[in-house]
């Protein structure tokens, strides 16, 4: 699917919105929007406010859906997805990633540009890691809480703005997009350094940061480090699960990843709905435990030292550093699949103080 080689280019912006929604009658997806804004007094919990929401919500959801297959006949790889009061992506956001540009000379250009701001997303939509099509996301003014390691995908994005949500902390994997040219991801209520407080002296986390602080001053001659918080499982090796899960190709991965939410699919009503690859349930424990077991993209959750495949990480490493020539620190998530790869050349070259 691409756009013609005649159509005009435009770059998307959040202080630029698209002035082509002029061209569209009143009926069409981007006139309905404007209608879908909450009302005032429909936060409360009476049954008929809450009726409410959920009529919005579904009209919502609609009208980005009806948005996204217009974009998909049309090839066009502008989305605007702002300013819906989404509490979910639809599963059809997947279907761009075979959206491309021709540009003039009838090459192939990546260039699809997504904006989902100003909406009520509480989680990341895990359909979006798999554009690797992407250059622009914007996806700020959210309520999102955790950004997927499955975002290193997205080896093709330029500009990226992820401001105004709940982010604690980064994975390390947005440092893959090498290609990022714009970057906005204050403010965010992230972790200070002073709020990485050492684990009990007693815990098996204590241990291995005492392990780890030798290792680095001792083979690695560093005694200055950033500020970091380790976080080690009791048992800190992988799983027999793991070892299964590396022996399978990732065609296999798939298979039992499709299989499982077809069993899924069969309890729909209780869990909620799907959105992407992963599940989006009305119960947050429910939703925690899921996202546990990680039912999600395979390909995100790689070792950051030995690149092994894993489902839980028994050691996390959270470290305060620079990024992509940011003036401020941010808390970058560091997921590793046993203590053995602590002590290695990387987790040192993340550690180091200069």
């Amino acid at each position: 699917m691409a756009s013609p080689p005649g159509a005009s280019s435009y770059h998307f912006s959040p202080r630029h919105k698209r002035q082509a929604a002029a061209d569209y009658s009143p009926a069409t997806p981007r006139r309905m929007r404007r209608r879908l804004f909450f009302e005032d007094g429909m936060d409360s919990t009476a049954p008929e406010d809450q009726d409410r929401r959920r009529v919005v919500s579904r009209e919502a959801a609609d009208t980005a859906l009806a948005i996204i297959r217009e974009a998909v006949e049309v090839g066009d790889p502008h989305i605007d997805l702002s300013d819906l009061q989404l509490e979910a992506v639809p599963d059809e956001l997947a279907e761009l990633k075979d959206l491309v540009v021709l540009a003039p000379s009838h090459s192939m250009v990546t260039d699809l540009q997504l904006v989902l701001s100003s909406n009520t997303l509480c989680h990341f939509p895990l359909a979006v890691c798999e554009l690797v099509n992407l250059t622009t996301l914007i996806i700020s003014y959210n309520r999102i809480s955790h950004l997927p390691p499955e975002i290193g995908n997205l080896v093709n994005l330029r500009e990226l703005s992820i401001a105004h949500n709940n982010l604690r902390v980064l994975p390390l994997e947005i440092t893959k997009l090498v290609r990022l040219e714009t970057l906005s991801v204050f403010p965010n209520p992230f972790l200070e350094p002073a709020a990485l407080i050492p684990p009990s002296p007693t815990s098996a986390s204590a241990a291995a940061e005492s392990a780890l602080r030798r290792y680095l001053s001792t083979e690695c001659g560093l005694n200055e480090l950033r500020p970091f918080r380790l976080s080690v499982s009791s048992t800190a090796i992988p799983r027999l699960v793991d070892f299964a899960a590396r022996s399978m190709s990732r065609t296999d991965l798939a298979g039992v990843k499709h299989d499982l939410t077809q069993c899924l699919e069969l309890t729909r009503p209780p869990l909620g709905r799907f959105v992407g690859h992963a599940i989006e349930p009305t119960d947050y424990r429910l939703q925690s435990a899921l996202r546990s077991q990680h039912l999600a993209v395979p390909s995100g959750h790689l070792c950051a030292t030995c690149s092994q495949w894993f489902l839980i990480p028994p050691v996390e490493l959270i470290v305060c550093t620079k990024i992509f020539k940011l003036n401020r620190l941010v808390p970058l998530k560091v997921r590793l699949c046993g203590r053995n790869c602590l002590y290695s050349q990387r987790i040192a070259e993340i550690l180091a103080l200069n």
